[in-house]
């Protein structure tokens, strides 16, 4: 949820808004980081055992970053 918040501040600012190395990659991939907290979220509601889901989303949140 922290993510979906920030990617949408950043793609609200102004243009003229200077932004870090990390928020300038996230708005720069908007359509991706949409479909990646989708299919995490999905993963997550998926699993019963909260410790498995976490794990799952971390394996796939590592297999997007590769």
């Amino acid at each position: 949820m922290d993510t979906a918040n920030l990617l949408s501040t950043v793609l609200s600012a102004p243009a003229g808004l200077p932004l870090n190395e990390r928020t300038s990659a996230l708005a720069a991939e908007p359509v991706f980081i949409c479909r990646l907290l989708n299919r995490l979220s999905t993963i997550a509601f998926q699993q019963r055992d909260a410790a498995r889901a976490w794990d799952t989303v971390m394996d796939t949140l590592h297999g997007a970053a590769v």
